[in-house]
């Protein structure tokens, strides 16, 4: 029994020391190939390109070189005291009649930056909107942020509007903005081959904001705003689609006429800036 006993005995300890030279290999295999794929990401993340900005305000170089080459207007360089009234999203049914009769009111002429759906289904309001001396100008077909999208779609979304703007107004347009003002390289080249000008805005009073009772201006505070950051040659970010929009904006008119303010159209502004 002695003898089978110091057998078993013997058994157990060699498995234990075979188990445990085992471990401290497969340990030590372990922390190798951990720190070999940690300095592999590391090497290979110091290798990676830069990540690419988009250009959306970034005042550098490439911002002036496109406006120079008539792709990107953000403003025009006057001194003449005009400025533009831009209204994004239409036509909305509800609030394109009271925007017009407004700007008829007061006897002036905006751009309407509008969808390609929207266009489709309220022709007779676009087809009025130019009646009354207005332009439409694309602001793409679904109102998709374009930088999140195929070099095709971003096509798409544009030519989609540009086909529903002729279909409507019998017109060529040349002016588009992109949604939200996000715009990348491949945006401004696509709008570019289809003869558009990427437009912006200098002045955002938050209009859009209205159904956010955080977020929401009050009309004061959006009236002032535009006083305030309004220079010669500017172009006012509006929205066709809110009830803050209707509530400020004979304020806004009136308070720019007292400032001396002229209104022309987005193509008004672009010829006045290509006679500087």
């Amino acid at each position: 029994m002695e003898i089978i006993r110091d057998n078993i005995e013997e058994f157990y300890i060699t498995v234990r020391l075979i188990i445990k030279r085992y471990f401290l290999i497969f340990k030590f295999t372990s922390t190798i190939f951990i720190i070999f794929i940690v300095v592999f990401l590391f090497v290979g993340r110091l290798n990676k390109e830069p990540k690419k900005e988009r250009t959306y305000y970034k005042y550098n170089d490439n911002f002036y070189k496109l406006i120079k080459n008539k792709i990107l207007f953000p403003y025009a360089m006057t001194k003449e005291k005009v400025v533009t009234l831009t209204f994004d999203d239409g036509p909305s049914t509800k609030y394109r009649p009271l925007i017009l009769k407004i700007l008829k009111k007061e006897k002036i002429k905006a751009t309407f930056f509008d969808l390609g759906w929207k266009l489709e289904e309220n022709p007779v309001l676009a087809q009025r909107t130019i009646k009354e001396g207005h332009e439409i100008a694309n602001h793409t077909y679904s109102h998709r942020t374009l930088t999140k999208l195929s070099f095709i779609k971003k096509k798409l979304e544009l030519r989609m509007t540009q086909k529903a703007i002729f279909n409507v107004t019998g017109e060529q347009n040349h002016l588009f903005r992109p949604p939200g003002g996000i715009y990348d390289a491949e945006t401004t080249t696509v709008a570019k081959n289809l003869g558009l000008i990427t437009v912006l805005w200098t002045t955002d009073p938050g209009d859009y904001h209205s159904d956010n009772p955080v977020l929401s201006p009050s009309p004061e505070f959006i009236k002032l705003k535009v006083n305030y950051t309004i220079f010669p040659g500017g172009i006012i970010l509006l929205h066709d689609g809110t009830d803050k929009t209707i509530e400020v904006l004979p304020g806004i008119i009136q308070n720019l006429k007292k400032l001396g303010y002229k209104f022309v159209k987005v193509s008004e502004l672009i010829e006045l800036d290509s006679k500087k």
